[in-house]
């Protein structure tokens, strides 16, 4: 079967382990319908303030805090939910952040989330200190502070 069974997000300071992502979506894929997967966060509360990027007014959204959503910087979705999300979209009133309005969403349509928090290595700590990460561990990194730390990174993901 050539369909497509996944959906990725990804920031462009993110770097997937793709190996250890294919890997976890095949070992997997037979359970997962209905389903957003990534950096799980609840209970988050919408920025008030006027000067912050991810400001949101109460216009925007009344309440007080958002529903759960899978957060930037990567996230994936089975294809099913891509499709419902996408006719939804397009009567639904979207908020700016993508990942809240896909949480909005998909509490809408009653959608399984799966956290996967424990997978995500924030790399500059690591990068910068040279501490060794066992790369196989994870399957999503970010972000890198500069340039060349993605492709001092990469080599790395390579040696493994």
């Amino acid at each position: 079967d050539d369909q497509v069974e996944y959906l990725m997000k990804i920031d462009d300071d993110v770097v997937p382990n793709i190996h250890k992502l294919v890997h976890y979506l095949t070992d997997r894929s037979n359970q997962m319908r209905n389903a957003l997967l990534g950096l799980l966060t609840v209970g988050h509360r919408p920025f008030r303030d006027k000067k912050s990027k991810y400001y949101v007014s109460v216009d925007e959204f009344g309440a007080d805090i958002y529903p759960p959503f899978c957060r930037g910087p990567a996230y994936l979705m089975t294809f099913d939910v891509a499709e419902e999300i996408g006719e939804m979209s397009s009567y639904s009133g979207l908020l700016r952040l993508e990942d809240v309005s896909i949480g909005l969403i998909g509490q809408r349509l009653n959608l399984t989330l799966h956290r996967l928090n424990e997978l995500y290595y924030e790399t500059a700590r690591a990068v910068s200190s040279h501490d060794k990460i066992d790369y196989d561990n994870y399957l999503f990194f970010f972000p890198l502070p500069n340039p060349l730390d993605y492709l001092n990174f990469w080599r790395s993901l390579n040696q493994c």
